[in-house]
């Protein structure tokens, strides 16, 4: 099950990137594989956040996920903000100043970098 929503999830991001025509037809070939094979695929595609850090690497996180987070980020006193689950300004502003302090590159964004680091605080908080 996990790796059916990992190549789901693949293939939603290179639709939603614009990937080039090769890497686009190669995502359609698979959603229409998984969808043969009696997989429930997304007829449209999800309204995520979606961050590129660089080429070829991209972070996807659902609503949930930036919730999470957003609280996280909260609960240490970087976000003033709402927790609502949408990547907005003072999100932005909250993750800079955590990359800031944990000596990351200041990029405003949840990186795989950053992301790691919040996962080791927030098992070292438990």
């Amino acid at each position: 099950m996990f790796k059916k929503l990992s190549i789901l999830w693949v293939v939603v991001s290179l639709l939603s990137l614009g990937a080039c025509d090769s890497s686009r037809r190669q995502a359609e070939a698979v959603r229409q594989q998984a969808a043969s094979q009696g997989e429930q695929v997304l007829k449209e595609l999800p309204k995520v956040p979606m961050q590129r850090q660089q080429p070829g690497v991209v972070v996807v996180l659902v609503p949930k996920q930036v919730r999470q987070r957003q609280k996280q980020l909260k609960d240490m006193g970087y976000l003033k903000g709402k927790v609502d689950g949408i990547i907005g300004p003072q999100t932005r502003q909250a993750i800079q100043d955590y990359q800031r302090k944990q000596n990351l590159a200041a990029t405003g964004n949840f990186d795989a970098e950053t992301l790691s680091k919040l996962s080791q605080q927030a098992g070292t908080q438990k």
